[in-house]
């Protein structure tokens, strides 16, 4: 007790803390494991009967868990895949990675059917244009185009196709996103690089 401007002031003594153990003693069992329950169930009473478990049981789970590393494409990397399903504007494509790589119909093809539209050179109509000296082209032919239209839903590779790719980079989704093209383009450039 003291005095302060002459009033009675009485000072209660705060009570010690418990130490940071001793308060989190009753909520241990919640976080440890079944292996270390077994040493507490001596020391407290309150955790109640635990289940006896055979070694069999255990190993069965310890055989079932398989540890699988993924592989983690990188934009730039050359990967082969296997094509698993698709339609006619993408393919969904095998490349060991944890999600299945998508790779756009243009990207599957070096010259895309929507293209030709705009490649091909009709020379019934455009022969001068065409056959000016160091021009290339690729010379529209009626009987070769009359196959019929794609079907729709189906994919311009069959499933089971193993596909030369690179790797561009992700989806929003999260899947890699893949490109034959893009693969073949760049050898196609290193070859005319090493004929000139």
């Amino acid at each position: 007790m003291f005095f302060n401007n002459g009033l009675d002031v009485e000072v209660v003594k705060e009570s010690e803390k418990p130490d940071k153990d001793e308060a989190l003693a009753p909520f241990l069992k919640f976080f440890k494991s079944n292996n270390s329950l077994d040493g507490m169930c001596e020391d407290e009473d309150d955790l109640g009967v635990l289940e006896e478990r055979s070694d069999v049981d255990n190993e069965d789970k310890e055989a079932r868990k398989i540890n699988v590393d993924y592989y983690n494409p990188k934009p730039g990397d050359f990967v082969v895949g296997v094509v698993v399903s698709g339609n006619e504007n993408k393919l969904d494509v095998n490349i060991g990675a944890d999600l299945l790589g998508t790779m756009l119909t243009k990207e599957v093809l070096p010259l895309y059917d929507k293209e030709f539209e705009f490649l091909l050179c009709d020379t019934k109509k455009d022969a001068k244009e065409f056959m000016v000296k160091g021009k290339m082209g690729i010379v529209k032919d009626e009987v070769a185009m009359s196959r019929g239209p794609p079907g729709l839903g189906k994919p311009v590779v069959e499933t089971g196709t193993v596909l030369f790719s690179e790797v561009l980079g992700r989806t929003l989704s999260g899947r890699p996103l893949l490109s034959t093209r893009r693969l073949f383009r760049r050898i196609a450039w290193q070859r005319v690089r090493s004929k000139i």
